[in-house]
């Protein structure tokens, strides 16, 4: 053989050497890669799972405490009038179901006995000292209590308060929301397949036999676990309890690669109830694994590889280019700018190369964080809005005008632009409570409310100020605005009579107007000039709309 050839089997042997243990160095940090790709997701995901636990938990509490709080309840409570309390709770609990909030609504008498059934629209009876330890707890020791729990009728998250009458507790009120909503939820916030993996044993210990049977026929279960999970061909030998104690790992179903990711479920006095799993596509991860760690081989053995990087060193430039600008639309997720992701053009799908599917991915992982702040922003802002907004009216109640209504004022006057301000009262409204009760009162200031909505602009705002006087705040209204839209409200209430129990009700309401006046930036001097033009009003005979210049 030539020194040549020689030269050329050296080489030769030692590139395919160098491949060799380029290649298994290749595997073991694409191993290691999926590794840490496995614990991100998995911590990603749980910490995904407990924000939004706490979320959906922290609505069934602020529920739950502010009928604790209500004086009402607690009155109706105290003398055992269980059919008012269903009456005065049904449309609040038909309201929060609607929006998917809750599913339970349940009141208990001390010591734990059940009274009203708020869901199922029923009064009922009986002892639940021995299934329902967050109601004993909750009566015993005057705390608020949050856990996820089993009861009869189904596995849930719930908040209970307890009730309090002159200093003394007197009761619960429970909300609960179903675990089962959560998943779904869960699922179309991350777009991960979940689920729920319940022991059988504590389902067969609280559910009432008819539940237990209904969710053994339309759920997959194992030897010692029952699964709550949208996809109806979940293979329970997947999910088998040692594999779900093991906790984080790869796994194969239906052909596909995932992610499967465990979080223990405790309930009361920390106990565990089951797992709650996601499992993640690994599809795009270990292809982006695969290209970093050529990048890396590549680096390592340069002396080996050395024609081929010169050879491919503007392509490698060209990778480098596009791999720089992932990493910068990373950086920009982690700023939360997706602006600028969203306007990222890709090529059509099947004209894709592998950096490309991993920008697509990139791009769609952007797009799907987005989505997924921007329903977390909304029901964090649904849920903060609660605290001011007037239950029974739907309007805005005094903390409200107490914060934003005099802010509005102040910036309005300072900046010298028209607004006027219209303050409502109702007529003869003592006479109605009086006469026709207050449930009959409540109608009534629900209809002056809906009157007032629909008698008003989108950037016109409405506060129920106390009682049956109502504050309308029209931002670049003039005198002539201002007297239209209170007169609009003045006559469709009068010739429109209140439906009651008792028959129509003819109610009218009387109004006073005003302007602010430049440079006047006291929203109590307006008010007191408004409220002088409504009592003026009332005492030339009411029903109508008095302006105070």
């Amino acid at each position: 053989m030539t020194l040549r050839g020689k030269l050329y089997l050296i080489v030769g042997v030692s590139v395919v050497l160098a491949f060799m243990v380029g290649a298994i160095h290749i595997v073991t940090l694409h191993r290691a890669f999926l590794k840490r790709e496995v614990a991100s997701t998995c911590s990603s995901s749980e910490q995904e799972f407990f924000r939004l636990i706490d979320l959906h938990s922290r609505i069934a509490d602020s529920l739950s405490s502010s009928i604790s709080r209500d004086e009402r309840v607690a009155s109706l409570v105290a003398e055992g009038k269980r059919h008012e309390i269903l009456s005065l709770l049904r449309p609040t609990y038909e309201e929060f179901k609607k929006k998917g909030f809750i599913r339970e609504m349940t009141l208990f008498e001390i010591p734990a006995k059940l009274v009203v059934n708020v869901g199922k629209n029923k009064i009922e009876g009986g002892d639940v000292s021995q299934t329902r330890p967050d109601v004993v707890e909750a009566i015993e020791s005057c705390l608020k209590v949050k856990a996820i729990l089993i009861c009869r009728n189904y596995v849930g998250i719930r908040a209970t308060n307890p009730i309090l009458k002159d200093g003394e507790v007197i009761g619960a009120v429970s909300v609960g929301i179903d675990l089962r909503s959560f998943v779904a939820n869960y699922e179309s916030v991350t777009g991960r397949k979940s689920g729920l993996a319940i022991r059988k044993d504590l389902l067969q210990k609280h559910l009432s036999e008819k539940s237990y049977k209904r969710y053994s026929l339309s759920n997959p279960q194992s030897e010692d676990l029952l699964f709550f999970t949208k996809d109806a061909h979940l293979n329970p030998s997947l999910l088998s309890s040692d594999r779900l104690m093991a906790g984080s790992e790869e796994v194969s179903f239906k052909g596909e690669d995932f992610i499967l990711c465990v979080t223990p479920i405790k309930g009361i006095k920390n106990q565990e109830v089951g797992y709650f799993f996601t499992l993640t596509k690994l599809e795009g991860v270990g292809m982006e694994a695969l290209f970093k760690n050529l990048l890396l081989f590549l680096a390592m053995y340069v002396p080996a590889v050395a024609v081929v990087i010169a050879l491919f060193t503007f392509f490698v430039k060209s990778v480098s280019d596009r791999v720089r600008q992932i990493l910068i639309m990373m950086k920009l997720l982690q700023k939360k700018d997706f602006e600028y992701i969203e306007k990222i053009q890709l090529p059509p799908e099947g004209q894709e190369d592998e950096i490309d599917m991993i920008e697509r991915a990139v791009v769609e992982l952007g797009k799907d964080i987005k989505r997924y702040i921007d329903k977390l922003s909304r029901e964090v802002r649904d849920y903060t809005g609660k605290a001011y907004m007037d239950s029974l009216t739907g309007l805005f109640n005094r903390r409200a005008f107490d914060e934003y209504g005099v802010e509005l004022i102040e910036k309005f006057s300072i900046v010298g632009k028209p607004m006027a301000v219209l303050v409502l009262d109702i007529d003869n409204f003592k006479e109605v409570n009086d006469t026709y009760g207050h449930n009959t009162g409540d109608i009534v200031l629900k209809r002056v409310a809906q009157t007032i909505r629909r008698s008003i602009r989108d950037s016109d705002v409405a506060f129920r100020y106390g009682g049956e006087e109502f504050v309308i705040l029209l931002p670049g209204a003039g005198k002539k605005g201002a007297l239209k839209v209170a007169e609009k409200i003045r006559a469709t209430m009068e010739k429109t009579p209140v439906e009651t129990e008792f028959g129509e009700l003819k109610i009218t309401v009387s109004i006073g107007a005003t302007l602010i006046r430049k440079g006047e930036r006291d929203p109590n001097t307006i008010l007191d000039r408004a409220d002088a033009a409504l009592y003026r009003a009332k005492r030339e005979g009411k029903n109508r709309v008095v302006f105070e210049d």
